[in-house]
């Protein structure tokens, strides 16, 4: 029996447990994260049934591609948006979201699926590890992951003069004055933020390492010193007088 158009999946008699055609995946336009919570609470947990009971009777396909594939992670994110509204548990669902990103799906869904459940910092790492990585001839991408970081990561209010001056005057004492009182844990996340509103407004790359050196040589400034935007020069500069932590940074 073939699954019903998922258009039509708020209507009592859909039955999308009934899927054991392999050929029915995807399911149509309507995502579930529309149509499910239209669903009534016996509807949705009945489903829940239905679907858990479909999966168990599926083979698990040896390897992730197909159309019996696709039909049974179709299932499981269907499921995964169940257990979500039902128990509040987003573990099925970004099981199903990393396997599509492992498989070479777009990694910006996983990103935002984290940022949703509550796992901001995993998905703007997950972004920055990603953007890294992207191809140049991927530049659509590239502009959807660097404004994913940028949403993800805003800066508060009152920083806006603060920031103002430093485009005017990268200082490394303005910086430091800056970040004074932000608590450990937010640190190198409004370090970044601050860099990248900066790298926006066209500051220099050798005047953000020395911006970006106020944190020692960490995550920023060793991604400043490996872009190759900032001279030799400008890594000694910064690295002379700061120490041995930093003669690895200032050898690259």
């Amino acid at each position: 029996m073939r699954l019903r158009p998922i258009v039509r999946a708020v209507e009592p008699s859909f039955d999308p447990a009934i899927a054991a055609s392999a050929d029915v995946a995807p399911f149509g336009d309507v995502p579930p994260a529309l149509w499910v919570p239209a669903l009534e609470e016996p509807a949705r947990r009945d489903l829940g049934t239905r679907l858990r009971a479909e999966l168990r009777a599926r083979p698990t396909p040896i390897r992730p591609e197909g159309p019996a594939h696709a039909a049974r992670e179709a299932l499981e994110e269907i499921l995964g948006w169940v257990e979500v509204i039902e128990d509040g548990d987003a573990n099925r669902l970004l099981r199903v979201e990393r396997r599509r990103w492992l498989e070479g799906g777009d990694p910006l869904r996983y990103c935002e699926q984290l940022r949703r459940f509550g796992e901001s910092e995993l998905a703007v790492a997950l972004a920055r590890t990603t953007l890294g990585r992207v191809p140049a001839v991927e530049a659509a991408l590239q502009l959807r992951l660097e404004a994913f970081v940028r949403s993800a990561e805003p800066l508060p209010g009152s920083w806006r003069r603060a920031i103002d001056a430093l485009r005017s005057e990268p200082a490394r004492e303005a910086m430091e004055a800056l970040l004074r009182f932000t608590p450990r844990e937010r640190r190198a996340t409004q370090l970044r933020a601050v860099l990248d509103a900066l790298e926006d407004a066209g500051v220099s790359a050798a005047e953000r390492l020395t911006l970006a050196s106020v944190a020692g040589p960490g995550p920023e400034a060793a991604r400043l010193a490996e872009s190759g935007a900032v001279p030799p020069s400008a890594i000694e500069a910064v690295a002379r007088g700061e120490g041995a932590r930093w003669l690895g940074l200032a050898a690259r």
